[in-house]
């Protein structure tokens, strides 16, 4: 999986502990991506099942964006499975 510098910076800020990581940007900047990046790791990488929630101020704003993202994120690396 290719991954963004935000990406990166994510990845150090969780790895170093930090509980609360807050992102500014425009539009396209990478923020919702680079935040999937991260979770799609902490989930296939923890050693106990996780629940992780992703929330929106509606659901068709998140399907429209987070979902939409991962989907492609994962359909991308041939990782995709419809049944999940």
């Amino acid at each position: 999986m290719k991954t963004t510098i935000v990406f990166s910076k994510n990845a150090k800020a969780f790895k170093d502990g930090k509980r609360i990581i807050a992102h500014k940007g425009s539009t396209r900047s990478s923020k919702t991506w680079s935040i999937l990046q991260l979770l799609y790791f902490i989930a296939e990488f923890s050693e106990k099942p996780l629940v992780i929630s992703v929330v929106s101020e509606s659901f068709p704003h998140l399907r429209k964006g987070c979902m939409r993202d991962f989907e492609k994120m994962l359909r991308d690396d041939d990782l995709w499975v419809q049944s999940n």
